[in-house]
């Protein structure tokens, strides 16, 4: 009866440890390991999800269909962001911005990625609709580190005037690919280009007589 106990016993043992080591070796992310970026009509982020702040240079304001460079940093929020969980930079995917990518420098919309922190084995890659996602797998980034995304190579803007051209900037704080953007993301103005035609509008019947308005706007060749 004893033997027979202490077989169970050393059954159960065996087990605990498979099941222990099987898990462990589970939790170590896998070297091409990349975080799962929910879509965003199924995003259901944390209270911490979307924490920091963002800062863009330059802000003066461009002329539409110009191109540019931009320095966008970013400081990790109160909570943190663990190790698995990223930043996620978006480019307005609209109208004409060039797309950014990490393996041509030549090429407009080269991103480049960079932080002040040692050993913090960053990674980088990107999604459609203009993202390009930031994350460690082997450190957490600390409340108040700075992570800058350099874009441009004489990247294209928007072709069309925009009054706060959105830089977001979204936050997986803990490590379960729901994310969501900071508050206030940094915006750039852009403006329409030089003048090329004017364009005048009247009503097209009225009465003898009759004051009518007539409204003229000048607009550049992309109708801004």
């Amino acid at each position: 009866m004893k033997l027979g106990n202490t077989m169970r016993l050393t059954v159960n043992l065996i087990f605990i440890m498979f099941i222990s080591l099987f898990l462990a070796g589970c939790s170590e992310k896998a070297p091409d390991w990349k975080p799962d970026v929910v879509p965003f009509l199924d995003n259901e982020p944390s209270d911490i999800d979307g924490q920091g702040s963002a800062v863009l240079k330059p802000i003066t304001p461009l002329t539409a269909s110009s191109r540019g460079d931009f320095e966008i940093t970013f400081t990790v929020g109160e909570s943190g962001i663990v190790s698995g969980g990223f930043i996620m930079l978006q480019i307005s995917p609209f109208w004409g911005w060039s797309q950014p990518q990490i393996t041509h420098p030549e090429v407009p919309g080269y991103t480049t990625v960079e932080t002040f922190v040692s050993n913090i084995s960053i990674q980088v890659f990107t999604l459609p609709l203009n993202r390009i996602v930031v994350f460690s797998r082997e450190r957490e980034f600390r409340p108040g580190e700075k992570i800058i995304f350099n874009y441009g190579n004489g990247a294209q803007v928007d072709r069309f005037a925009e009054a706060d051209e959105l830089f977001q900037v979204f936050v997986d704080a803990d490590g379960d690919g729901h994310s969501a953007c900071i508050a206030n993301p940094p915006s750039l103005r852009i403006m329409a280009g030089a003048t090329s035609r004017l364009s005048v509008t009247a009503p097209s019947r009225t009465a003898p007589g009759k004051m009518v308005e007539v409204r003229a706007a000048p607009l550049d060749e992309r109708g801004n």
